[in-house]
């Protein structure tokens, strides 16, 4: 809170704010074709208009304008003659990256993440076996504030404003890029206006800014526009999955096998993390680690399809697809058992008491089973870093199959809690952020292009759309040697599959794919 009177007043400096005496501004254009490179430019054409100082070429991708104030290299950049080499690009298209995700799903080459029991004889042995695809679209990150970096490269040095969540990390890139020992690097980490995971290892910004900085030789602050920072991310993963459960004559869960694919994060951004090759990480929230249920034969596994298309970080990683997944299944296979969602989960999670009890305390804070008529509702309990989260979505869908979330009752078990308004903060953020994705977030591909540019085509939620959002704690921490629980994304994960499962309460249709948008749903 030591920062909350400069935000309110505008005081608060952040990377994009930065000033330096004698500094320049930069606007770049990299090629908008994935894997496509910077063919030509005519400089001529623009050095005369008003500010303009300088026409540099960034790498073999990008060129930038370098003016007086960032509106006027801006507007020339939007008047400079740039023809680009797009290059074996037509494939990146979202109707042939989820056909190959999907193929992946019959594929051989799975790496296995977790075996419990003999899971494909415990589902040719079940009495009654649920099988169910889903899948999750690409998210860009849409921070408030898009890239943006300020540079001065001079004399064998470099020191760099960033807005990053990794300032080793970026010292590193800036080292590498202009070929200095990191020791002749400084970075000031500045405030960032959102991150989500967009700065942290993907720091193409802070490579381009240096690279402009150098050509100029002086202080040089680079803005990226809301469309360049659109179509350059690196975007949450497409991850598809299949589901086969099974149950025995008794109506026990007998044998559940999970299949993912998709792109590795790791694999471009941290190839150091790989085992052997493959990204376990993939796996995230249905290994054992990260999964309370307690299934007599179980398996998941992963299959790596990486593509042209750059993927990274985005808010809860791993856990905000699986989780979907997970508790969307659980969902469909409560009620293929007859059972109630809620009291379904209960034995499952016998073997995991902190899980049980976050996800008791949000059914009885939601007051769970009695919702008011045309309410509906939807559970979802999701481990995370240490911490657990339960969240109750409760909506209603008129006549013409529009959904209004109305309350989402939510319940983390941080261990520990020292500053629970900061915790309330972060699960109103993750809750927004996440629901907004679930309902709208889709980033789409044509011709090795991103199809969306701006908030018109990415709508994020607004605040006519946010609903009543209640955040409970339950610190369960009782040795100061215990881990402590992660905040910051937790309270992502179970949002989505809340909401479906809330959807087929109110319509009896399963949404199996996000956004929700695209599902025309029809109030029963």
């Amino acid at each position: 809170s030591f920062d909350i009177q400069a935000k309110i007043t505008g005081q608060l400096v952040y990377a994009i704010d930065v000033r330096l005496p004698g500094m320049l501004h930069a606007a770049i254009n990299a090629c908008p074709a994935y894997g496509g490179k910077l063919k030509s430019f005519d400089a001529a054409r623009v050095m005369g208009m008003p500010g303009v100082r300088q026409v540099v070429q960034v790498g073999d991708t990008a060129v930038a304008v370098v003016a007086s104030t960032w509106w006027q290299a801006k507007k020339a950049l939007d008047a400079l003659p740039v023809v680009w080499d797009e290059g074996i690009s037509a494939d990146v298209s979202t109707d042939v990256l989820l056909k190959t995700f999907q193929q992946g799903l019959d594929a051989t080459d799975v790496v296995v993440g977790q075996r419990i029991g003999d899971v494909d004889a415990a589902l040719a042995a079940a009495a009654r076996r649920v099988t169910a695809d889903y899948q999750v679209p690409y998210l860009a990150h849409a921070t408030m504030e898009p890239q943006t970096c300020t540079a001065h490269v001079v004399d064998g040095r470099a020191e760099v404003w960033a807005p990053t969540q990794n300032g080793e990390g970026t010292a590193q890139v800036v080292a590498q890029t202009l070929g200095l020992d990191v020791s002749k690097v400084i970075v000031h980490k500045c405030h960032l206006g959102g991150g989500f995971g967009r700065r942290g290892l993907s720091q193409d910004w802070a490579r381009q800014a240096v690279l402009i900085a150098r050509a100029v030789g002086v202080p040089v602050k680079m803005i990226w526009t809301r469309e360049e920072d659109m179509r350059h991310d690196f975007y949450r993963p497409m991850v598809v999955a299949r589901q086969i459960a099974g149950f025995d004559n008794d109506g026990r869960l007998v044998g559940w096998k999970i299949r993912l694919c998709g792109s590795s994060i790791f694999a471009s951004l941290a190839p150091q993390f790989m085992r052997n090759g493959q990204d376990i990480s993939m796996m995230n929230s249905l290994l054992k680690a990260d999964m309370g249920y307690a299934i007599p034969a179980f398996e998941v596994g992963y299959v790596m399809r990486n593509t042209a298309v750059p993927v990274g970080f985005w808010r809860a990683v791993n856990y905000s697809q699986n989780g979907f997944f997970r508790e969307a299944f659980i969902d469909e296979l409560a009620h293929a058992s007859k059972q109630d969602p809620y009291q379904f989960r209960r034995p499952l999670l016998a073997q995991a008491p902190r899980t049980l009890a976050v996800l008791d305390e949000a059914a009885r804070r939601a007051n769970w089973g009695k919702a008011p008529a045309g309410v509906h509702q939807g559970i979802a309990v999701v481990e995370f870093d240490d911490a657990v989260c339960a969240q109750v979505v409760e909506i209603s869908v008129d006549k013409d199959g529009g959904v209004k979330v109305n309350r989402v009752v939510c319940v983390i078990d941080p261990i520990f809690a020292v500053h629970p308004d900061t915790i309330v903060a972060q699960m109103e953020g993750c809750i927004i952020q996440a629901l907004g994705a679930a309902l709208t977030g889709e980033i789409t591909f044509k011709a090795g292009r991103t199809e969306q540019s701006n908030f018109h085509d990415y709508p994020l939620l607004r605040m006519h759309e946010t609903p009543r959002i209640e955040t409970y704690i339950v610190a369960s921490g009782t040795d100061a040697g215990q881990p402590w629980g992660a905040v910051g994304e937790t309270g992502v994960p179970p949002l989505a599959p809340a909401l479906v499962n809330a959807v087929f309460a109110a319509t009896g249709q399963r949404v199996r794919s996000l956004p929700l948008k695209h599902h025309t749903l029809r109030a029963t």
